[in-house]
């Protein structure tokens, strides 16, 4: 009999215990993190731009970014993280579509304000998992997966109800799956034409759809995901430039190095200085 995956949630009930005294927390960001404030206040901090927390809103922080969270006394509410970048760790039946999709809309704006007739539904899912969490079972791992994967989807259906049909976020089915096939491959494919012939299009069609769904041709979120891979990894003093450049792929630790700092601006050496010192 296998034993199940235990699929990488964590859910964190926002509750002040010491009325008159503030949380603080400061950290580079190793996962995919959801707040939620149900009641009170707080701030937000995500590489540096400040976001006021209240009510109604569910606000993120994604891997790599340099997070500050301060939530004020009598704060209620809930933190969701999980991180399903290690695929020996994810139930076989969840999929990282919902996940690469978030990520793309959440790296342009941390904030997202919900609909109040969602409310309910999603503290459930919420609720479930972290009953889920703290009492192990046989089938936990997939209850887990089946709600988180909820959880997305009404984040998702959150950001179509604000959109029209020309808005940069509607993704047809040819988007969905390049994202999909992004988040897939991104480690080992790293050139446009691969993904369009995986999809069955031109390299000047899929650019072309890419760019008008998104702002940006389909090169840009290769790249940014192989960079957003790169700072996760560079978090860990135990990681080398070599060893990412092998683990991303990269035929040539020099070509890695100014890929880099043309995402970054400065070297791959000063970047983990300073969030070494961050961390600190």
């Amino acid at each position: 009999m296998n034993t199940p995956k235990s699929l990488p949630v964590k859910v964190c009930k926002i509750e002040s215990d010491a009325r008159n005294t503030a949380v603080w927390v400061k950290h580079i960001q190793n996962d995919f993190e959801i707040i939620w404030i149900l009641e009170g206040t707080g701030l937000h901090t995500i590489n540096g731009e400040q976001y006021s927390l209240s009510q109604n809103a569910v606000y993120v922080a994604l891997p790599g970014d340099y997070h500050e969270l301060l939530i004020n006394p009598g704060a209620q509410g809930y933190i969701v993280r999980f991180d399903t970048s290690r695929p020996d760790q994810v139930d076989s039946d969840y999929h990282t579509i919902n996940e690469s999709w978030l990520y793309y809309y959440f790296s342009k704006t941390p904030v997202l304000r919900l609909d109040a007739g969602k409310h309910d539904k999603m503290k459930n899912l919420i609720m479930l998992m972290e009953q889920e969490s703290a009492a192990y079972s046989s089938l936990h791992s997939e209850i887990n997966s089946k709600c988180l994967q909820l959880f997305q989807l009404y984040l998702r259906q959150h950001i179509e109800l604000l959109s029209n049909p020309s808005c940069t976020y509607k993704m047809n089915s040819l988007l969905k799956q390049y994202f999909w096939l992004v988040e897939k491959d991104f480690k080992t494919q790293k050139n446009v034409e691969y993904y369009a012939r995986e999809l069955n299009v031109s390299a000047n069609y899929l650019n072309h759809m890419i760019k008008r769904a998104s702002g940006y041709p389909a090169s840009y979120h290769i790249r940014q995901r192989l960079f957003q891979e790169a700072r996760k990894k560079a978090q860990y003093a135990g990681f080398s430039m070599k060893e990412i450049a092998y683990y991303l792929n990269f035929t040539d630790i020099s070509h890695f190095s100014k890929f880099f700092k043309s995402m970054c601006g400065i070297s791959f050496s000063e970047y983990k200085r300073e969030e070494l010192k961050r961390a600190v």
